[in-house]
């Protein structure tokens, strides 16, 4: 946060605020320090949306509940969204939020938290596999990319594809991304995706073989399809085992965290920076886990 001071969330839904030179709380935020969010589950997170607001994320059995706080710390009366306990959503660059739910629709809601009527509901085809996993983000221009598993066949594996959903609704196209996975094994997911201001998007994909308890993944860019509706045109920038949850440094740079995970094998970590502006790939520092346990 801005002036020093850092926020945290607890589990049960305390809203805290340190200031950082002193390590204590600040005592001008709420009561002591402290300000409680009746949300009515178990508190998951706290996040800055990519335009700046605080969201916090409360579930329980049923349903996934996204408030919006404000500085004060109190929770905005007129942001309140309820979500099913396993729909996928993120929060575009404009602060709307991009909903892939379970019944294989693709929503947007305003920056208020109610439908988008400048988009329209989108169903994905039934080769997508929405019950294992998806990932969902919103580029520069108000297109949505899904990357999902999917069944191209009735006795065919899983296999990944990353879906293009026009700015107003529509599927535009779905581009195979098993190419671009080393191995053969039918238990593909995306682990995150997320959208560069370029248009482009980058999307962490792996392959889980639960025999040999070992994961291979990839990252791949998706460029922006050379023609109105048509592929996205993937590129592989880096392998590993597997990808963590990427953070971007202050000049737009991404951090990636990678691991390895064979099995009766050292695992060690590392770290990839892709730049900013021409995502290409350096190795930041790797080694084994004792070295970078953060990692």
């Amino acid at each position: 946060m801005p002036g020093g001071r850092a926020l945290l969330l607890t589990s049960t839904c305390e809203l805290a605020r340190y200031d950082i030179a002193t390590a204590s709380l600040d005592v001008s935020f709420g009561t002591n320090g402290l300000v409680s969010l009746a949300l009515g589950g178990k508190c998951e997170s706290l996040l800055r949306t990519p335009n700046g607001r605080l969201v916090a994320l409360a579930v329980t059995s049923a349903q996934q509940r996204i408030a919006r706080v404000l500085d004060s710390g109190v929770l905005d009366p007129g942001y309140d969204v309820a979500l099913a306990r396993d729909d996928e959503w993120s929060i575009d660059a404009v602060g709307r939020m991009l909903v892939l739910s379970s019944d294989n629709v693709v929503r947007r809601l305003n920056a208020f938290g109610a439908p988008d009527p400048s988009f329209a509901p989108t169903p994905l085809p039934t080769l997508v596999r929405r019950g294992f996993a998806a990932k969902i983000a919103g580029l520069a221009n108000g297109a949505l990319v899904v990357g999902a598993e999917s069944r191209p066949g009735v006795e065919a594996f899983h296999q990944l594809a990353a879906l293009h959903v026009g700015p107003s609704g529509g599927l535009l196209s779905s581009t195979a991304l098993a190419p671009f996975l080393t191995s053969s094994y039918d238990n593909q997911a995306p682990t995150w995706v997320l959208a560069f201001p370029s248009g482009s998007a980058l999307l962490a994909i792996e392959d889980y073989q639960s025999e040999a308890r070992t994961t291979h993944g990839a990252l791949v860019q998706l460029a922006a399809p050379a023609f109105p509706g048509g592929p996205w045109r993937p590129t592989s920038l880096a392998t590993s085992d597997g990808f963590r949850t990427p953070s971007f440094e202050v000049d737009g740079s991404l951090l990636v965290g990678t691991f390895s995970s064979a099995h009766n094998a050292p695992h060690s970590c590392g770290l990839l920076r892709v730049d900013a502006t021409s995502h290409v790939v350096t190795q930041a520092r790797v080694g084994p886990d004792r070295d970078y346990p953060s990692c």
